[in-house]
Parts: C-alpha cells; structure tokens; sequence
C-alpha cells in the first residue's frame, strides 16, 4: 500500500518529480507532495514572469542540446526589455545517476554573447560562471534553472 508514504513531507519525490515537468513546461501543482518544494518553484516562477515566455521544448530546440543519455534541456524567452532575464535553460536529468549535463549553448542563435552574460541557477539562487555551466553535473532525476541576463 502506498499509505506508507508520506509523499507530501517527502523533498526528494517532490524534485524527481518536478525533473520532468519543468523541462515539458507542464503546469505543476502540490496536493500530494511536498508542498513548500512546489511553492519554490512557483516563486521563481512568478519573479521571472514564466507566463509571459516563450517556451522552446527540447525536440524542437536548435538553441540548445545535450548529448548525455537521457538528459534533456529546453529554454525559456523573453522578448520584453524589462523581463529580469533574457533566456532561462531547464536541464533535466531523467536517470538515477549523477551525469554531465553536457549542454550545447548556441549564444549566437541565443543573441546572447557568452563573454559578457551573466548566469544564475535560480532554484539555488547562486550565480554561475560559464565555466561551472560548461562543466556543469546533473544529479539523477533532477534539474537545474539558469537564468540568462
């Protein structure tokens, strides 16, 4: 019986469960799981405007790829000046192991130059260096936000 379970204290599930809808921009709600982890997410979500992106899905994405098995990563855009980011890469590990996210960041089909970007993990809230990015290690069912200004 799942009654075991107590899925809605339960930090983990919450994530591994938000690995791949944050990637398929699938609305997400917290009735049976932890629900300050979907609150999180919601949060950065409402700070950054999600609604008012324009959602480029990893299947059809030519701005980004990965050539780790079974990691995926879509993108996130924003047209306004005013938005607090340009772009926002979801990358999501589906495994149950730590992997490499080894992303493949095409800047000029971004309109973005890397040299003078700055890069935020925003679940974290942690700035990131293009360097730790690049080098950057996804654990099993997880995903990470980076914000692009």
């Amino acid at each position: 019986s799942l009654k075991k379970y107590n899925y809605r204290a339960d930090i983990p599930m919450a994530l591994q469960t938000l690995t791949p809808m944050v990637v398929h921009d699938i609305a997400i709600w917290g009735h049976y799981i932890h629900k300050p982890t979907i609150n999180k997410l919601w949060t950065i979500y409402r700070q950054i405007n999600i609604t008012d992106a324009i959602f480029h899905p990893y299947w059809i994405n030519p701005i980004i790829t990965t050539t780790s098995k079974k990691t995926y990563a879509s993108v996130y855009e924003w047209k306004n000046p005013k938005a607090p980011y340009k772009r926002m890469i979801v990358a999501s590990n589906f495994t149950r192991q730590a992997q490499k996210a080894n992303l493949k960041i095409n800047f000029p089909k971004m309109g973005i130059n890397p040299a003078t970007a700055k890069f935020v993990d925003l679940w974290n809230n942690k700035p990131l260096t293009l360097a730790q990015i690049n080098n950057l290690t996804l654990n099993g069912g997880r995903f990470i936000l980076i914000g692009i200004k």
